[in-house]
Protein backbone atom coordinates (compact mmCIF):
# COMPACT_ATOMS: atom_id res chain seq x y z
CA UNK A 1 0.00 0.00 0.00
CA UNK A 2 2.92 2.16 0.83
CA UNK A 3 5.24 0.92 -1.98
CA UNK A 4 6.80 -1.71 0.05
CA UNK A 5 7.10 -5.83 -0.60
CA UNK A 6 5.46 -8.35 1.37
CA UNK A 7 5.88 -12.50 1.73
CA UNK A 8 2.56 -13.79 2.29
CA UNK A 9 1.50 -17.35 2.85
CA UNK A 10 -1.88 -18.58 2.40
CA UNK A 11 -3.67 -19.85 5.89
CA UNK A 12 -5.24 -23.51 4.38
CA UNK A 13 -6.97 -23.73 7.88
CA UNK A 14 -9.39 -21.24 7.58
CA UNK A 15 -12.30 -20.17 4.90
CA UNK A 16 -14.60 -17.75 3.53
CA UNK A 17 -17.34 -19.12 1.32
CA UNK A 18 -20.18 -16.81 -0.76
CA UNK A 19 -23.16 -18.07 -2.62
CA UNK A 20 -24.74 -16.08 -4.77
CA UNK A 21 -28.59 -16.30 -5.05
CA UNK A 22 -31.60 -17.87 -2.73
CA UNK A 23 -32.07 -15.80 0.36
CA UNK A 24 -29.05 -13.51 1.47
CA UNK A 25 -28.63 -10.88 4.34
CA UNK A 26 -26.78 -7.64 2.86
CA UNK A 27 -23.39 -7.22 3.59
CA UNK A 28 -21.34 -4.39 1.93
CA UNK A 29 -18.32 -5.92 0.97
CA UNK A 30 -20.43 -8.91 -0.82
CA UNK A 31 -22.89 -6.08 -2.01
CA UNK A 32 -20.03 -4.08 -3.70
CA UNK A 33 -18.08 -7.08 -4.58
CA UNK A 34 -21.04 -8.14 -6.96
CA UNK A 35 -22.27 -4.82 -7.97
CA UNK A 36 -18.13 -4.61 -9.71
CA UNK A 37 -19.00 -7.80 -12.34
CA UNK A 38 -23.16 -6.29 -12.81
CA UNK A 39 -24.61 -9.11 -10.70
CA UNK A 40 -27.70 -7.53 -9.20
CA UNK A 41 -28.85 -10.88 -6.38
CA UNK A 42 -28.63 -11.62 -2.92
CA UNK A 43 -25.29 -13.66 -0.90
CA UNK A 44 -25.20 -15.95 1.80
CA UNK A 45 -21.89 -16.29 3.35
CA UNK A 46 -19.94 -17.81 5.85
CA UNK A 47 -16.45 -17.27 7.31
CA UNK A 48 -14.42 -18.79 10.07
CA UNK A 49 -11.73 -16.46 9.63
CA UNK A 50 -11.09 -14.52 12.61
CA UNK A 51 -12.09 -10.78 12.04
CA UNK A 52 -10.11 -7.84 12.66
CA UNK A 53 -6.49 -9.85 13.54
CA UNK A 54 -5.33 -9.45 10.09
CA UNK A 55 -6.28 -12.38 8.55
CA UNK A 56 -7.56 -10.86 5.77
CA UNK A 57 -10.98 -12.02 6.65
CA UNK A 58 -12.49 -8.86 4.38
CA UNK A 59 -10.37 -9.30 1.08
CA UNK A 60 -11.55 -13.54 1.63
CA UNK A 61 -14.95 -12.46 1.88
CA UNK A 62 -14.56 -10.45 -1.17
CA UNK A 63 -12.26 -12.48 -3.38
CA UNK A 64 -15.07 -15.36 -2.75
CA UNK A 65 -18.10 -13.27 -3.97
CA UNK A 66 -16.50 -12.25 -7.17
CA UNK A 67 -15.66 -16.23 -7.87
CA UNK A 68 -19.01 -17.30 -6.60
CA UNK A 69 -20.38 -14.68 -9.39
CA UNK A 70 -19.16 -16.21 -12.35
CA UNK A 71 -17.49 -13.45 -13.68
CA UNK A 72 -14.59 -13.18 -12.08
CA UNK A 73 -11.39 -13.18 -14.23
CA UNK A 74 -9.31 -16.09 -14.56
CA UNK A 75 -5.63 -14.35 -14.55
CA UNK A 76 -4.65 -14.22 -10.82
CA UNK A 77 -3.20 -10.93 -10.42
CA UNK A 78 -6.14 -9.29 -12.39
CA UNK A 79 -8.51 -10.49 -9.60
CA UNK A 80 -7.20 -9.63 -7.11
CA UNK A 81 -6.56 -6.12 -8.55
CA UNK A 82 -10.29 -6.48 -8.66
CA UNK A 83 -10.80 -7.09 -5.45
CA UNK A 84 -8.74 -4.08 -4.68
CA UNK A 85 -10.80 -2.01 -6.59
CA UNK A 86 -13.26 -2.93 -4.67
CA UNK A 87 -12.93 -2.44 -1.03
CA UNK A 88 -10.05 0.85 -2.01
CA UNK A 89 -11.85 2.00 -4.22
CA UNK A 90 -16.15 1.31 -4.19
CA UNK A 91 -15.86 1.31 -0.17
CA UNK A 92 -12.83 3.51 0.72
CA UNK A 93 -10.92 1.24 2.66
CA UNK A 94 -7.32 1.81 2.50
CA UNK A 95 -5.75 -1.53 1.45
CA UNK A 96 -2.66 -2.87 -0.70
CA UNK A 97 -2.53 -6.04 -3.24
CA UNK A 98 -0.39 -8.56 -0.61
CA UNK A 99 -4.03 -9.95 1.20
CA UNK A 100 -5.97 -10.10 -2.56
CA UNK A 101 -2.82 -12.00 -4.11
CA UNK A 102 -2.34 -14.64 -1.66
CA UNK A 103 -6.07 -15.25 -2.08
CA UNK A 104 -6.20 -14.86 -5.86
CA UNK A 105 -2.92 -17.28 -6.23
CA UNK A 106 -3.87 -19.55 -3.26
CA UNK A 107 -0.06 -19.93 -3.30
CA UNK A 108 2.86 -18.09 -1.59
CA UNK A 109 3.74 -15.14 -2.78
CA UNK A 110 5.86 -12.61 -2.90
CA UNK A 111 4.13 -9.12 -3.57
CA UNK A 112 6.39 -6.42 -4.51
CA UNK A 113 4.66 -2.85 -5.50
CA UNK A 114 2.68 -4.36 -7.92
CA UNK A 115 4.16 -7.42 -9.57
CA UNK A 116 3.67 -10.81 -7.62
CA UNK A 117 5.89 -13.77 -8.01
CA UNK A 118 4.92 -17.14 -6.83
CA UNK A 119 7.06 -18.93 -4.09
CA UNK A 120 7.75 -22.50 -4.24
CA UNK A 121 9.67 -23.56 -1.13
CA UNK A 122 13.05 -26.08 -1.48
CA UNK A 123 11.60 -28.01 1.41
CA UNK A 124 8.69 -28.21 3.79
CA UNK A 125 8.29 -25.09 5.92
CA UNK A 126 6.23 -25.04 8.89
CA UNK A 127 4.31 -21.92 10.59
CA UNK A 128 2.23 -21.30 13.55
CA UNK A 129 -0.49 -18.64 13.86
CA UNK A 130 -1.28 -17.18 16.89
CA UNK A 131 -4.35 -14.97 17.40
CA UNK A 132 -5.96 -12.72 20.23
CA UNK A 133 -9.59 -11.88 19.97
CA UNK A 134 -8.81 -9.32 22.04
CA UNK A 135 -6.68 -7.84 19.80
CA UNK A 136 -9.33 -7.31 16.94
CA UNK A 137 -9.54 -3.62 15.69
CA UNK A 138 -10.38 -2.17 12.15
CA UNK A 139 -7.80 -2.17 10.05
CA UNK A 140 -8.67 0.82 7.72
CA UNK A 141 -8.49 2.78 10.93
CA UNK A 142 -5.42 1.42 11.79
CA UNK A 143 -4.11 2.44 8.32
CA UNK A 144 -5.53 5.93 8.00
CA UNK A 145 -3.69 6.91 11.31
CA UNK A 146 -0.34 6.12 9.70
CA UNK A 147 1.63 7.38 7.02
CA UNK A 148 4.91 5.43 7.49
CA UNK A 149 8.41 7.38 5.94
CA UNK A 150 9.62 6.17 2.51
CA UNK A 151 12.58 5.20 3.83
CA UNK A 152 11.35 2.86 6.58
CA UNK A 153 9.25 0.93 3.71
CA UNK A 154 12.49 0.90 1.61
CA UNK A 155 14.17 -0.80 4.27
CA UNK A 156 11.10 -3.37 5.27
CA UNK A 157 10.56 -4.02 1.11
CA UNK A 158 14.56 -5.23 1.04
CA UNK A 159 13.57 -7.57 4.38
CA UNK A 160 10.84 -9.21 2.53
CA UNK A 161 12.61 -9.73 -0.75
CA UNK A 162 15.43 -11.42 1.33
CA UNK A 163 12.60 -13.36 3.32
CA UNK A 164 11.40 -14.48 -0.03
CA UNK A 165 15.00 -15.60 -1.22
CA UNK A 166 15.27 -17.86 2.27
CA UNK A 167 11.75 -19.38 2.02
CA UNK A 168 12.84 -20.42 -1.88
CA UNK A 169 15.88 -22.17 -0.04
CA UNK A 170 13.65 -23.39 2.78
CA UNK A 171 16.15 -21.99 5.13
CA UNK A 172 13.68 -22.00 8.27
CA UNK A 173 16.88 -20.25 10.31
CA UNK A 174 17.11 -17.30 8.07
CA UNK A 175 13.31 -16.84 7.10
CA UNK A 176 12.74 -16.69 11.52
CA UNK A 177 15.58 -13.96 11.56
CA UNK A 178 14.01 -12.01 8.71
CA UNK A 179 10.47 -12.34 10.03
CA UNK A 180 12.10 -11.20 13.47
CA UNK A 181 13.61 -8.01 11.76
CA UNK A 182 10.81 -6.98 9.79
CA UNK A 183 8.62 -7.49 13.38
CA UNK A 184 11.36 -5.08 14.90
CA UNK A 185 11.57 -2.67 12.20
CA UNK A 186 7.50 -2.71 11.88
CA UNK A 187 7.39 -1.32 15.50
CA UNK A 188 9.36 1.71 14.54
CA UNK A 189 7.61 2.21 10.84
CA UNK A 190 4.48 1.97 12.16
CA UNK A 191 3.72 0.58 15.99
CA UNK A 192 1.05 -1.96 16.21
CA UNK A 193 -1.58 -2.05 19.51
CA UNK A 194 -0.14 -3.18 22.58
CA UNK A 195 -2.44 -6.13 22.63
CA UNK A 196 -0.86 -7.24 19.58
CA UNK A 197 2.76 -6.82 21.13
CA UNK A 198 1.86 -8.82 24.35
CA UNK A 199 0.91 -11.76 21.92
CA UNK A 200 4.00 -11.54 19.84
CA UNK A 201 6.36 -11.27 23.49
CA UNK A 202 4.21 -14.25 24.81
CA UNK A 203 5.98 -16.71 21.23
CA UNK A 204 9.21 -14.80 21.91
CA UNK A 205 9.05 -15.99 25.11
CA UNK A 206 8.68 -19.76 23.72
CA UNK A 207 11.40 -19.30 21.30
CA UNK A 208 9.71 -18.34 18.26
CA UNK A 209 10.26 -15.37 16.40
CA UNK A 210 7.14 -14.02 14.80
CA UNK A 211 5.98 -11.24 12.51
CA UNK A 212 2.80 -9.37 12.59
CA UNK A 213 0.25 -10.99 9.77
CA UNK A 214 -1.08 -7.40 8.88
CA UNK A 215 -2.92 -4.96 10.88
CA UNK A 216 -2.54 -6.37 14.43
CA UNK A 217 -4.26 -9.51 16.38
CA UNK A 218 -2.54 -12.02 15.26
CA UNK A 219 1.30 -13.21 14.56
CA UNK A 220 2.67 -15.88 12.33
CA UNK A 221 6.26 -17.85 13.47
CA UNK A 222 7.97 -19.96 11.13
CA UNK A 223 8.69 -22.74 12.96
CA UNK A 224 12.90 -23.32 12.37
Amino acid sequence: MHGGAVLAVPVQAFAATVTVGGDGASLPLLDAALARVGVDAPARWETDIPRGVGLAGSSALVIAALRASGRAPEDPLALAHLALAVERDDLGIPAGLQDRAVQAYEQPVLVDGDTVRVLTPARDLHFVVAWDPAAAADSGEYHRARRPSPAGMARLARIARAAADAFSAGDADALADLMDASARLRDEVAPLPAAHNALAQRLRARGLRPNSTGSGGAVIAVIA
